[in-house]
């Protein structure tokens, strides 16, 4: 079974921001896919390998120096 697929263009956007305490102790945000976009990472046929995106995400690094 062989077709072409092809997938709508998409925008994902991805925010960060991070802030230091003081000389040992830092923090950084990030919010990956803000929208929720829903798209596709990677097409391959029909009925197979056809993988949406990562959805929405958020981590929060804290790191600490001494």
């Amino acid at each position: 079974l062989s077709a072409d697929l092809k997938a709508p263009g998409y925008t994902v956007v991805d925010l960060q921001a991070g802030y230091n305490f003081n000389e040992n102790f830092a923090a950084v945000l990030s919010v990956n896919n803000v929208f929720d976009e829903k798209y596709y990472e990677r097409l391959g046929s029909l009925p197979f390998f056809n993988f949406y995106g990562a959805p929405r995400n958020v981590n929060l690094k804290l790191t600490a120096q001494f």
